[in-house]
């Protein structure tokens, strides 16, 4: 933007706009402390690969009082959250009889029984992996099982295993008083155990990468509009059932048929395109049908900058304004005030704009200054600030804006840097936030600048003044609020 030159007062002195401005215009208490500036969204990279293996031990014989049995326990294999993962046991146990012991063992020589059941136990809310160790019929359980886990809130998986008893059996030579009837003769009976395990079971557990996204085209514009919606997935698929939810009211958008692939439909009021998406079968497991959302947002004169365009953030700027009495047909120009504000997304949604808050009033607030905090914001997530200048580009500034007034002074309202203060890119680099400024003329958006310098303040030699440096004029622009038949606010 060009910055206007130095404008003279009427007693002579020379005086620069743009340096008073930085003094005076948006204070925004320079000396906070700053504050985390939320991470940009990641590109979608893949998450699928091994989360880890457990050999599941094994005892060596079907001894009481467990039989065998194995208690349950960790794994040490973490599922995440909202994460689906193919859960594998693979391998065998083999069940053999004791030399020695006589009598029919009720079992098989040798019965493979990895993965004859997975299921989820229920034992405080986990997810366990139960193999039962039992009687059966040789081969029929089989070596591989593949169970495929849909997480929502992650957790360690767990696993045990069910013993086999032994019963009673008869033993030769006798080693008590004869109670059943070997081929030799008479034999001693005992509760023994009858069987030896050996092992070698494992389970693997990978994760998936059967995330889905959906994106939409003209994602913020007017009302009727058409917008392409496309679902798109690491694992290949197909969409399903399309389904559109207003934020309020009833629907006028119509969702798209059944498999439509993209979905182009006319949007006429804000609110939520969910679609249904099918996979093909995992290692002949079939995959959980996902969904996935997309927001898009019908608003007045849309300019095409999805900052200015998000309806919180222009619901902040409409309050600022109004707060700070710059139309107002009786309130003295002296009586203005500069107003801020900050949006907020959440902990779950970090990036989408949910709501707004604006700073209370100070008693140092004045038409050119204003002490913008953020406040205690709990789990919300701070994504940009805002604040008003009450004046058009030309307008004389009161007195009260300007430092070490003489009477006669007269200072212009102008551009300063890109639409900011020094002091505004000062508080912007403190709060490491975007940031947003809007007066009767344009709204003014920006990023924080890579470093602050101070230079001495002409008007005010005690004092100094910051400004932005670096490559800041690339990281600022502005938008009219009145062109052709519309007015932005």
């Amino acid at each position: 933007m060009k910055l206007p030159g130095p404008q003279q007062g009427r007693n002579g002195k020379w005086m620069c706009a743009v340096a008073l401005l930085s003094l005076t215009s948006c204070i925004d208490n320079p000396t906070a402390p700053g504050r985390l500036r939320p991470l940009a969204p990641s590109p979608s990279v893949s998450v699928a690969g091994p989360l880890g293996t457990f050999t599941i031990p094994v005892a060596s014989s079907n001894a009481p009082p467990t039989n065998g049995a194995l208690a349950e326990q960790g794994t040490g294999i973490f599922l995440p959250d909202n994460s689906t993962v193919a859960i594998t046991v693979s391998g065998a146990v083999h069940v053999q009889r004791i030399p020695g012991y006589l009598g029919d063992p009720n079992m098989d020589e040798e019965s493979p029984l990895a993965g004859r059941d997975i299921f989820p136990a229920g034992v405080s809310g986990q997810l366990h992996v139960s193999l039962n160790v039992g009687s059966g019929t040789a081969g029929s359980d089989t070596t591989t099982e593949v169970w495929l886990v849909r997480v929502n809130t992650g957790f360690e998986l767990r696993v045990s295993r069910t013993g086999a008893a032994g019963g009673m059996h008869c033993m030769d030579p006798p080693a008590g008083p004869p109670t059943c009837q070997c081929p030799s003769g008479p034999c001693s009976s005992f509760s023994v155990p009858s069987y030896v395990f050996t092992s070698d079971q494992v389970i693997t557990v990978n994760r998936l990468d059967d995330d889905v996204t959906l994106s939409a085209a003209a994602s913020t514009g007017a009302a009727g509009r058409s917008v392409t919606f496309t679902p798109t997935s690491a694992i290949p698929g197909s969409p399903m059932n399309w389904t559109w939810t207003p934020d309020s009211g009833s629907a006028q958008t119509v969702a798209c048929s059944y498999g439509a692939n993209p979905c182009v439909t006319n949007v006429y009021e804000s609110g939520w395109m969910d679609v249904a998406y099918f996979f093909p079968p995992y290692n002949g497991t079939q995959l959980p049908t996902r969904h996935a959302k997309v927001h898009v947002t019908t608003v007045n004169c849309p300019t095409g900058d999805s900052t200015v365009d998000d309806p919180t953030n222009r619901s902040l700027l409409a309050n600022l304004w109004q707060l700070s009495g710059a139309d107002s047909t009786s309130l003295p120009i002296d009586g203005r005030r500069e107003h801020g504000g900050y949006s907020f997304g959440t902990q779950n949604d970090p990036f989408q704009v949910s709501t707004f808050r604006i700073s209370p009033a100070d008693p140092r607030d004045t038409p050119c200054s204003n002490f913008n905090q953020p406040g205690a914001y709990g789990t919300l997530v701070p994504l940009l600030s805002a604040h008003v200048h009450p004046f058009s580009i030309g307008d004389s500034l009161p007195t009260t804006c300007i430092a070490n007034y003489t009477p006669g002074d007269v200072i212009i309202y102008s551009y300063g840097y890109g639409g900011f203060s020094g002091a505004d890119w000062n508080r912007m680099f403190d709060d490491q936030l975007p940031s947003m400024v809007m007066d009767r003329d344009s709204i003014y958006i920006a990023s924080p600048p890579d470093s602050i310098r101070w230079i001495p303040n002409p008007n005010v030699p005690a004092d100094s003044l910051p400004i932005p440096v670096g490559s800041w004029q690339p990281r600022v622009h502005a938008l009219p609020r009145h062109y052709g038949n519309c007015t932005i606010l």
